[in-house]
């Protein structure tokens, strides 16, 4: 690690502190980015740039400080974090799974802190990031059900009467799609993907995650409520997701761990 003396002759271990530093000012820009796309569902680009010109000298210093003490091996898990990392992401993005402010707030975290490590192990920090943050996004599965339970059982809505759909569609949209009336949808557009779609004067359902333009086709229906997908605040997760890695946590390795161990028990 990186070690200097003061004046007193009193020893200051520098990495330690520039990986406060880092940790805040990550802390500190996917908090306000959370706020932004919880709010707005749009992050601004200057976000991102100002997230890497902060971080990066300090990252940079923390990875020289790493090397110096452990050697090659450990610079080559660093590039390989921040390869995989922006290869997902940009993958995500390309295929519609990802929104481009999520893609850049992983390749951001990529750069300035690609590992850490713990003791005699070595965490790959944007990868353990991203995992956390995908196994917490399955937590709006809940709400969403929630949402529909209400809906059909106290508002008495019809869910499904007048569609064309099969038993696993429809459970397909109740996990990831709510019913909302119109004039809401209207107000927040950014915050919805319409999966309803009118076909030879038939209605069906299209489960889907990303907008396209027969989004818009539902607006024909005469019915008060429409079949939408909420657009999910992801880095809202992605900053629970970093939380969880500061605390040693990698909920996909526990979650896989626990599905995994009563198979191996029964060998």
């Amino acid at each position: 690690m990186l070690i200097m003396e003061n004046k007193e002759g009193n020893t200051v271990n520098i990495t330690g502190a520039l990986e406060l530093y880092i940790t805040a000012l990550i802390m500190g820009i996917l908090g306000y980015a959370s706020w932004k796309d919880v709010n707005e569902r749009r992050v601004e680009n200057r976000v991102w740039v100002l997230m890497v010109c902060l971080g990066l000298p300090a990252g940079l210093l923390i990875q020289l400080a790493y090397y110096k003490e452990y050697g090659i091996t450990i610079a080559l898990y660093s590039l390989a974090s921040s390869a995989i990392t922006c290869t997902i992401a940009v993958l995500l993005f390309q295929l519609g799974l990802y929104g481009g402010a999520d893609a850049k707030a992983m390749i951001a975290l990529s750069l300035i802190r690609p590992l850490k490590i713990w003791g005699n192990s070595v965490d790959l920090v944007p990868i353990t990031t991203f995992a956390n943050s995908v196994v917490l996004s399955l937590s709006a599965i809940v709400p969403i059900l929630g949402w529909n339970a209400y809906m059909h059982f106290v508002r008495h809505v019809k869910l499904f009467e007048g569609y064309e759909a099969g038993l696993p569609t429809k459970i397909l949209v109740l996990i990831t799609s709510i019913k909302v009336k119109k004039k809401e949808l209207a107000r927040s557009m950014d915050k919805y993907i319409v999966i309803e779609e009118w076909k030879n004067g038939k209605k069906y359902l299209r489960p889907k995650i990303k907008y396209d333009e027969q989004s818009t086709v539902a607006h024909s229906s005469q019915e008060e409520y429409v079949w939408v997908t909420p657009t999910l605040p992801f880095i809202l997760f992605i900053l629970l997701g970093y939380i969880l890695t500061l605390m040693n946590v990698n909920l996909a390795l526990n979650l896989a761990k626990m599905l995994v161990a009563p198979i191996i028990d029964k060998l």
